[in-house]
């Protein structure tokens, strides 16, 4: 059994495209997947399967969830092991969260055709993707006029790639919180 994450773009985001987690589980357990669990509301499914094709379970998982809500919803898996991994190499330094300084990643559903120079920061300054690691990228996001940037679609737009984004803390909490390495 391979432990994966879906991380599902667009649900639950400024009251658009609202689904349960108890209904998301029940969805992901239909398609026969183990140890199905959904970590805060913004999307984020863990499951268990023997299939190793990425691109086959993400096809029957957008597939399903057409189906099944009614719109389209782009997922992007990783593999806990890739997850895990991405924590070791701790991609943001000695970068911390703070009142002024926010830290996320972007994960792509394939590998970007062209690499674009970094940093890439965007016209006002607030975002700055600062490094690329095959398919996922790592962002600072400052406070500008009392508001931070969100990276997702400054990097949809820049690169022409469909992403998702989580705040960093996100992804460093989620393993303890659910048991992500197991099954």
């Amino acid at each position: 059994m391979i432990r994966y994450v879906a991380f599902l773009r667009g649900i639950n985001v400024g009251g658009r495209n609202i689904v349960k987690m108890e209904n998301l589980r029940k969805i992901f357990q239909s398609l026969e997947f183990d140890d199905v669990r959904t970590y805060i509301q913004s999307g984020n499914v863990l499951f268990s399967t023997e299939e190793t094709r990425s691109g086959t379970i993400v096809q029957k998982i957008e597939n399903t969830l057409l189906t099944q809500l009614g719109f389209e919803v782009k997922t992007i898996i990783r593999t806990a092991a890739h997850l895990e991994n991405l924590l070791k190499q701790k991609p943001f330094g000695k970068e911390k969260p703070s009142e002024k300084l926010k830290l996320y990643v972007t994960f792509t559903g394939e590998e970007l055709s062209v690499m674009p120079s970094l940093p890439l920061i965007s016209s006002n300054r607030d975002l700055e993707v600062f490094r690329i690691v095959g398919r996922d990228l790592f962002t600072l996001s400052r406070e500008f006029k009392g508001r931070f940037g969100f990276p997702n679609n400054f990097i949809e737009d820049q690169l022409r790639i469909k992403a998702t984004t989580r705040n960093w803390e996100t992804i460093r909490k989620m393993p303890a919180i659910t048991n992500l390495s197991t099954g």
